[in-house]
Order: C-alpha cells, then structure tokens, then sequence
C-alpha cells in the first residue's frame, strides 16, 4: 500500500522525521504525542487511522494509545507485527495517541558516536522497548555485594542497587561508581539455570564504566523473567504468592 502524501499540509515524511527527532531529543526517549503535530485534525479519528496504517504497515512508525497502554509516552514493551500494531490503531477511539519511529526505521537514523560505551542508551535509540530485558552472569552482582559503599539488597526474586549517602555525597568516590539500579531479577533458561534479569530502563541509568561491566558479563539464550518479577514490575500486579524459601521462614517465625 502506498504512503499517504498527506493529512491537511502534514506530509508522511514530516511526520516521521519528527517523530525520530522528538525520540532522540526527549531525554528519555519517549514518543511523540501526535496532537502536538497534527493539532486539531487528531479529533479525525478515521482520516488520522487511514493516514498512520500504511506508515506502520511500512513498519515506520509505532503507535501507543492510553486505551491499551498504561503509559503511552514510554515504549514500555516490544513492537507487534504490523499487523497487530494496526489493529491496536483501530481500537483507538480518540484521546491520546503517541508515535514512536520503529526499529526498522532507527536503523538508519541514529548517530553510533552519540552511544559510545553506553549499549543501553544504544538499544534504546534503535527503538527497544524500556522493559525488553538482558540477562547477566550471577558473578556480575559480586562488586556490588561486596562493596561497603554500595547499598545491595536482594531476595529470590529481584533486588536493588545504590550507593550509601555518606559515599554519594563524598568526594572520595568516582561518580563513575556512582550508580543505581532501581530494579534487577532473575530469570531462568530451559536447563533451569539462574541468571541475573535487568530492564533496559534500569540499565541505562548505569555510568557507561558500568554499562560496560555488565555487558561484559551478559548472556545469550532464551531465558524467561521469574513469574513474581514478571507479575510485578511488567504487570503491575501484587504478587500473593511467595518463593519456598520465603515460605519455610515465615512458617518458622
């Protein structure tokens, strides 16, 4: 199907161009709110649906929309195919709806000089999605565990990572060890062997020395997030359920 020319002196083109721009300036690499370019015209439901479905057949553009994402300003899982992205256009009835550039469209667009060192950044500005996950080596975690200056908690299923205020607020600390990992799991591959999990959105936030680190330590393979990790930082659901370690201690108590 061809590409539509325009929507109202909107071309196709302008709209990709800065829908890749507005990913790549934002800072967080969020999508672009298609009322800021289309203004009025987004209240025309059908024109706006039969102006973005040959873009996103194309596989140049994404759409989100606040009736099937719970945040459509972030990229928060992988694209679909083209055609499931356009049947999520169709269910959009009016409100919200935010473009983001697809993989298939970063590919040519992103400058590699403006990610050395930081291959989370780099993912990302490819058109990763913030909660696609990498998985590590469970030896990537020893520098931190011990580590006075680091604040490391963990359980059977996820943990954090932080530096201790005394260091961050020192000065006898790099502030390329200055880091935070908000959020981090464990994920397990056929064989049921343990791995560690992290989020794009987490590992990004890594200095580039630690991004580094951690790429270092990174695994292939197909592994799949523990149930509760998933449950809880992908759903967003209160996990009722507990690991068996957890439960024999509790019983104990």
């Amino acid at each position: 199907m061809a590409e539509p020319q325009k929507i109202k002196r909107v071309s196709a083109k302008k709209l990709i161009d800065r829908t890749v721009q507005y990913y790549l300036e934002s800072g967080d690499f969020n999508g672009l709110p298609l009322s800021e370019i289309l203004g009025a015209q987004i209240q025309n439901i059908e024109e706006v649906k039969q102006f973005l479905k040959p873009l996103i057949e194309a596989e140049r553009i994404t759409v989100r929309c606040d009736a099937v994402d719970l945040n459509p300003f972030i990229k928060r899982m992988t694209d679909l195919p083209p055609e499931r992205e356009v049947a999520r256009l169709n269910e959009w009835q009016g409100g919200i709806l935010v473009a983001y550039p697809t993989r298939k469209e970063m590919a040519t667009r992103f400058r590699p000089e403006d990610f050395v060192g930081r291959p989370y950044h780099l993912e990302l500005a490819l058109g990763a999605a913030w909660l696609e996950f990498r998985v590590f080596d469970l030896g990537v975690l020893e520098q931190y565990r011990n580590d006075p200056r680091y604040y490391y908690s963990v359980s059977d299923t996820h943990g954090s990572i932080s530096v201790h205020d005394e260091h961050y607020l020192g000065q006898n600390m790099k502030e390329s060890d200055k880091v935070l990992l908000e959020h981090f799991g464990f994920a397990y591959n056929d064989s049921m062997n343990r791995a560690v999990a992290a989020f794009l959105a987490d590992l990004r936030k890594l200095s580039p020395e630690h991004q580094r680190i951690w790429e270092a330590r990174r695994l292939e393979g197909n592994y799949k997030l523990h149930p509760i990790f998933w449950k809880t930082q992908v759903q967003g659901i209160w996990a009722t359920e507990s690991v068996v370690t957890e439960a024999i201690l509790w019983e104990m108590n």
